[in-house]
């Protein structure tokens, strides 16, 4: 084994060791705030000492600490002006929506006016040609 190899695998035993640590942290901090009543993910992380990204990236320790943390509704209750501005954002999404529609309807009814306008022509084309047929058959030499 190198050295190179050797330093590796101490630092492999270490991050294991400190994500063994962690997780043992969590659990014995969730087992003390289960006693003391409910609690929220912020209490738990402030207990364990670790940040809320350590959730996201241990799956398995989010899924725990779901079962027993208490949700904060933090979204539910919107402050009046925070459901102003949401209110505003919607409207402007839906004038904007509504512009969008608009210019699609003229391009169906442009579009539209484009096939009249295809079908005068071949029209057209169709009276040229039975005229120019006409023409040309009056125009004909009697000496063949």
């Amino acid at each position: 084994m190198t050295a190179k190899e050797k330093k590796m695998a101490g630092v492999k035993k270490h991050n294991e060791a400190v994500k063994q640590k962690k997780a043992d942290d969590v659990k014995k901090a969730i087992n003390k705030l289960r006693k003391e009543g409910e609690f929220t993910l912020a209490d738990l992380c402030r207990e364990a000492n670790v940040s809320r990204t350590y959730f996201s990236k241990h799956p398995d320790m989010k899924e725990l600490a779901d079962k027993y943390i208490t949700p904060t509704g933090y979204c539910k209750n919107r402050s009046k002006d925070s459901a102003d501005t949401y209110i505003q954002i919607l409207k402007r999404e839906n004038r904007d929506l509504k512009k969008a529609l608009d210019k699609i309807k003229k391009d169906i009814i442009s579009e539209n006016k484009y096939k009249e306008k295809y079908e005068e022509a071949l029209e057209e084309i169709k009276k040229l040609k039975s005229q120019l047929d006409e023409a040309y058959s009056l125009n004909l030499p009697d000496h063949l």
